[in-house]
């Protein structure tokens, strides 16, 4: 399949036709089409507004039932496996999700004591900020009696880099968790084609 055309592949889920229509809206970019299928901001043409509803049975509700079955896949894998022995699962999950949006999401993994995941919660934002309580983290952990947590969110401008509100928010989160025994794993930043771990970088 990775030597087949993207109108081919395409077509394969919408029929030729719908693919090549699709794609000369787009600018022949898979990107704007997967992206208005999940309801971004992002549009295909002038035309195209995000507050315009995906019609069962219309190609973008094919294309999104299609990601949504992706995500719902890592998901799985992510439930069955040590997050933080093999993070791939993890990982793709949040590069399906937050990439290429057209606000910012702030996610959160709940982890059991295995490492796995046990449900994922979002806070949705703006196109440059979203706001997040730490009081509300430590609420869920509680709730799902959570051992760890995983958090992430996107930056839609595509620069990874972590700004100052994002590393005072994850060393309140840090100590929040701590007060009931939760660790906090890592933070990730999604952007666009770029990810960075607040753990690799030392920034934990």
């Amino acid at each position: 399949m990775r030597e087949e055309a993207d109108a081919d592949l395409l077509g394969k889920l919408v029929g030729q036709g719908t693919a090549e229509n699709l794609l000369a809206m787009s600018g022949g970019r898979l990107a704007p089409i997967l992206a208005y299928a999940r309801g971004n901001a992002f549009s295909l043409d002038s035309r195209v507004s995000e507050a315009q509803p995906i019609y069962r049975g219309t190609p973008y509700a094919t294309l999104a039932a299609a990601w949504e079955l992706m995500q719902r896949a890592l998901l799985e894998e992510a439930a069955e496996t040590d997050c933080l022995a093999s993070p791939q699962a993890v990982e793709a999950y949040l590069r399906l999700r937050l990439r290429d949006l057209g606000h910012e999401i702030f996610m959160v993994i709940y982890l059991n004591a295995q490492n796995s995941v046990i449900t994922t919660e979002e806070f949705r934002g703006t196109l440059t900020q979203v706001s997040v309580w730490p009081r509300e983290i430590v609420r869920g952990v509680v709730k799902h009696s959570a051992h760890a947590i995983i958090v992430a969110h996107n930056h839609p401008s595509g620069e990874p880099t972590p700004s100052s509100a994002d590393r005072l928010l994850t060393k309140a989160l840090q100590d929040a968790c701590g007060l009931v025994e939760c660790k906090l794993c890592d933070h990730f930043i999604v952007a666009g084609k770029n990810m960075l771990s607040f753990a690799q970088r030392g920034l934990l």
